[in-house]
């Protein structure tokens, strides 16, 4: 069987490792680039640009769908579904890329970097600063996927408590992590919170005022996992209130560039960067590999990785 498979969106590494990676698509005999025909393409290959109900509808010879990407919230499942398209994700590409950046963002936010770096640019000099430690913190874990184990990990070995969000009663016997508790009890324990859970109806909004009420007085919250995660008008008030001691993001409502009048770019003690968390020669190249590994399996008759 001849498969057309469709490279739809930039992979962010070089034509020569896209090459390397797809390979195995072309040794097993089947048509891949960015060139084929979309109206004759039987998988596509897609990063995290949406793939709606109409890309779909304009795609009568689809029957797989490559997610070069951990998240998945992009792409119309129902409509997937109810054509009988599979779709798979890349999970796991980028634990290291993102728990590296969980952890600078902290380090970045605790040390008020963008604050000191703005001073000095401006003539100042470090008067009358002090940060905090990284491994002074108590740092607490909504989201202990494959990423936040990652970064817990990465924190312990900086002297840092970790606190993880207790969903199920048999976690509590999970050593990963220092403790285990409700969510209400881990952001009043917590100095800082780093998110790492999927987006979706649960988690939509997870960051609200309430929430915020509850963390500790001065306490930096640092996201890597999906921009809507958080209400970002109450993480705007509550930083202007002085209540949330800062907020770190790579994620946002909507992918950058931000629209100037964004209110995060006129909080104070904010840390923002655009969305860069997975973006590493290493994790882009796996997600690649694994989105091939993905792709063989499921023309094999054993899908892996599926979502739907």
């Amino acid at each position: 069987m001849k498969l057309q498979i469709l490279l739809r969106d930039p992979l962010g590494i070089s034509d020569g490792l896209v090459l390397a990676a797809t390979a195995p698509l072309r040794e097993a005999g089947h048509l891949v680039g960015p060139d084929i025909d979309p109206a004759e393409a039987d998988v596509l290959l897609i990063t995290n640009r949406p793939l709606t109900a109409a890309d779909i509808a304009a795609k009568p010879k689809l029957r797989f769908v490559a997610v070069a990407f951990a998240g998945y919230d992009h792409v119309d499942l129902a409509a997937a579904t109810a054509r009988g398209i599979r779709v798979a994700n890349a999970r796991g590409y980028a634990s290291q890329a993102v728990a590296e950046l969980a952890v600078a963002l902290m380090i970045a936010g605790l040390r008020r970097c963008g604050e000191m770096e703005a001073r000095l640019r401006a003539g100042g000099d470090r008067a009358g600063f002090a940060g905090l430690e990284l491994g002074s913190q108590t740092v607490g874990f909504i989201g202990t996927g494959s990423i936040g184990r990652r970064t817990a990990a990465l924190v312990r070995a900086f002297g840092a408590r970790t606190v993880g969000q207790l969903r199920r009663p048999e976690q509590a016997e999970d050593p990963d992590f220092d403790c285990w508790l409700p969510l209400e009890e881990l952001l009043a324990a917590s100095t800082v919170v780093s998110l790492h859970c999927p987006l979706n109806a649960d988690t939509k909004g997870l960051i609200n005022t309430a929430a915020l009420e509850r963390l500790r007085p001065g306490a930096l919250l640092v996201n890597t996992a999906r921009g809507p995660v958080v209400d970002q008008a109450a993480v705007v008030a509550a930083l202007e209130s002085g209540r949330l001691g800062g907020y770190a993001t790579d994620v946002f409502e909507r992918e950058p560039p931000l629209d100037p009048d964004d209110s995060l770019l006129g909080a104070p003690r904010v840390t923002l960067l655009p969305h860069i968390g997975y973006a590493s020669q290493e994790a882009l190249t796996a997600r690649l590999e694994t989105s091939v590994a993905n792709i063989l399996a499921w023309a094999a008759g054993s899908p892996t990785n599926l979502v739907n």
